[in-house]
């Protein structure tokens, strides 16, 4: 690289044409190393970061590609937990990280919808580049056995005729539960409660033990409750019915126009080459039809769900259009309150 040096004297026209023709040399070489690294792609391992602890949902379902990335992509994942902040602090490093396609963050519509839209927190997709999505899944509405409400509608008729009375269990922030249910406040003017747990374990101790009327699960914490008598689901947040609760009718087809989805994904630092992004994508797709993958994901309650970097892109603003649109009912003061400080006993 060459350095000029001017003085008054030398700042003529051709001094400068000078300096300009050789910055122009060194980006246009610097462009065509990014551009030839990219091709080569990839060419060490990838690191995808984890913004939870261990055990967690984005790592269950990460995990079991680890296992096969070496078959398909010729290099291995490497996991890296970063918990915190709501998932924040792992985003927040990830998107921090060089745009070479070799830090990849573990995304999810908590940490990359919800809070950007609602809090302006954590990234979302003006600020990272969506390389595909993974799976993706929802909650099923339940009550115990002993209730009296047999159906959604029946839900919604006992909040119209009873405000304030109905109370909801959530098992933390941003959950499908809370989403559906602000929305209920927002769009069909239910005035409910919304009792708020430390986690999703005590949230179904409340509801088998009756402190609240009603409360949510995704598909596999429910079943062992399910096969056992003790609950009914009434209605599930997904696009289509799960295959394991095919007689449990979606929420739209109870006549409420919303489809609340879990979804899990992978996304790159803004400016990360599409090549790079392009083939990481597609030796995801061959590695989640690996017989392996699918039947660990399964046993995780995981619907896998491939979409590659176009479509996932539509699919999380879409998701993240709607949360922007939740900022005033998330916003709305007296809905949620905190559960009794010990977890109820059933």
């Amino acid at each position: 690289m060459t350095v000029f040096l001017l003085d008054r004297r030398s700042r003529g026209p051709a001094m400068l044409a000078a300096v300009s023709l050789g910055t122009a040399m060194v980006l246009s070489s610097f462009a065509a190393t990014q551009r030839a690294a990219a091709q080569d792609y990839p060419a060490k391992p990838i690191t995808v970061i984890i913004p939870f602890g261990p055990g967690g949902h984005s790592d269950l379902v990460t995990r079991p590609l680890t296992t096969v990335s070496q078959k398909y992509l010729g290099q291995p994942l490497v996991v890296k937990m970063m918990p915190g902040g709501q998932g924040i602090i792992g985003t927040e490093a990830a998107a921090k990280s060089p745009a070479d396609g070799y830090t990849l963050l573990a995304a999810g519509a908590g940490w990359n919808s919800a809070l950007p839209a609602l809090e302006g927190r954590s990234k979302g997709p003006d600020d990272l580049e969506p390389v595909a999505l993974i799976g993706k899944g929802s909650t099923l509405m339940t009550v115990r056995t002993e209730s009296p409400h047999k159906s959604l509608k029946d839900i919604v008729a006992f909040a119209k005729a009873n405000p304030g009375k109905l109370t909801i269990g959530i098992g933390g922030p941003f959950t499908t539960s809370e989403t559906f249910w602000r929305w209920m406040t927002k769009v069909h003017g239910l005035n409910v409660r919304l009792v708020k747990f430390g986690g999703g374990s005590q949230m179904m101790l409340a509801g088998l033990g009756g402190h609240v009327d009603v409360f949510g699960g995704s598909p596999l914490s429910v079943s062992e409750h399910f096969r056992a008598g003790k609950l009914r689901p009434l209605a599930y947040y997904g696009s289509q019915r799960h295959p394991e609760y095919k007689a449990v009718p979606t929420a739209k087809e109870e006549g409420l126009e919303i489809v609340l989805e879990i979804w899990n994904g992978f996304v790159a630092p803004k400016g990360t080459p599409r090549v790079a992004i392009d083939r990481f994508a597609a030796a995801l797709a061959k590695m989640l039809e690996d017989p392996i993958v699918k039947e660990t994901m399964a046993k995780h309650g995981e619907q896998v769900t491939f979409m590659g970097p176009d479509e996932f892109a539509k699919f999380w603003r879409k998701d993240f259009d709607f949360f922007r649109s939740m900022k005033d009912a998330y916003a709305l003061k007296g809905v949620l309150h905190d559960a009794p400080q010990a977890a109820p006993k059933n």
